[in-house]
């Protein structure tokens, strides 16, 4: 259902793998994954039960980590959005930099990001029935909406701050705790005749990383995003077991379950294969959606490329002797 009208806030866009797209966790993780240049993709399929199409959200980010051989990192990223039948889309495109600092011979370390983002909301006219437009008998489209928008597109642009603090306790525990301000300012969107602000979304997000052995690392992570009234809390018990930890070779098996409060159950695959990742997950919708949904779940599938610098090795010219 779509409201149009001064309550219309627009939530952001939530995803079950959100380590697999850290700019929408916190501005502040701009550089602290894996590689030195990565490509994040990330696409969603859910809610088909509800009106017969799915609604389907893509992703994708480009990060480089000190690239200005400094401790400055990059990002860029773009998102669409797409909601059922009712063709509700979101288009976001974003550009995001941090600056890392190391303590402690790099046992403590402290991020802050800064992220602008341009907003485009559309929507379609056509594809939706009114009450008005029900003659009693049938739904007539030749009657009048009665509706007050003005128009299907709006666009606006916001700014979004975030930290990030990673913790190296002893060789085998680490912890990263962050936070996130979204739409922490932002330009007016308008559909109606006066202009509102988009609420801000706050996230904060903690994972545990323990590493049992040389082949297996056990990890917990978290994460609680509010915006509005709406809040969504997310919690995940994931394992990875290596074969092979040499980057050039690297193997790793990952699972997981996770649990997203009064909302779904969730179960987790994936692995890593030299500069490879991939992941699929699926929600079980718990909650008393799942009635409309008709107890359909929701794919989610991501991939990342990891690229290292490769250093180059300058030959070393030895000068021929003299022969006489």
């Amino acid at each position: 259902m779509l409201i149009i009208g001064p309550g219309l806030k627009g939530q952001d866009l939530h995803w079950t793998q959100f380590w697999g797209t850290p700019l929408q966790v916190s501005p502040a993780v701009n550089g602290l994954g894996d590689g030195d240049f990565q490509i994040q993709t990330s696409w969603r399929s859910q809610w088909k039960g509800v009106s017969g199409v799915p609604y389907q959200t893509q992703w994708v980010q480009a990060e480089w980590k000190k690239i200005r051989q400094s401790n400055w990192s990059d990002g860029l990223g773009i998102a669409r959005d797409v909601a059922g039948d009712g063709q509700w889309k979101q288009l976001q495109v974003l550009g995001n930099f941090a600056r890392v600092f190391e303590l402690d011979s790099g046992r403590t370390i402290f991020s802050l990001g800064a992220q602008i983002r341009y907003h485009q909301w559309q929507w379609n006219p056509s594809a939706w029935q009114w009450g008005s437009q029900w003659n009693g008998a049938f739904y007539d489209p030749s009657l009048p909406t009665m509706e007050n928008q003005l128009l299907n597109k709006t666009g606006f642009i916001s700014l979004s701050l975030g930290g990030a603090w990673i913790q190296n306790w002893l060789s085998n525990i680490t912890s990263q705790l962050t936070w996130g301000s979204y739409q922490l300012w932002s330009s007016q969107w308008q559909m109606l005749e006066q202009g509102n602000a988009v609420q801000m979304r706050n996230t904060a997000s903690f994972q545990l990383n323990y590493m049992w052995n040389e082949n297996w690392t056990f990890r917990y992570a978290t994460i609680l995003q509010i915006q509005g009234v709406q809040k969504e809390y997310t919690h995940w018990l994931m394992s990875d077991y290596y074969w092979n930890k040499q980057p050039w070779n690297l193997m790793c098996l990952q699972t997981g379950l996770g649990f997203r409060a009064n909302d779904a159950i969730m179960l987790f695959g994936g692995g890593k294969w030299k500069q490879h990742q991939l992941g699929l997950s699926y929600d079980w919708n718990v909650s008393r959606f799942s009635v409309a949904t008709e107890y359909r779940g929701g794919w989610e599938l991501h991939y990342a490329w990891l690229l290292n610098k490769i250093p180059i090795k300058h030959p070393v010219r030895n000068v021929c002797p003299d022969y006489y």
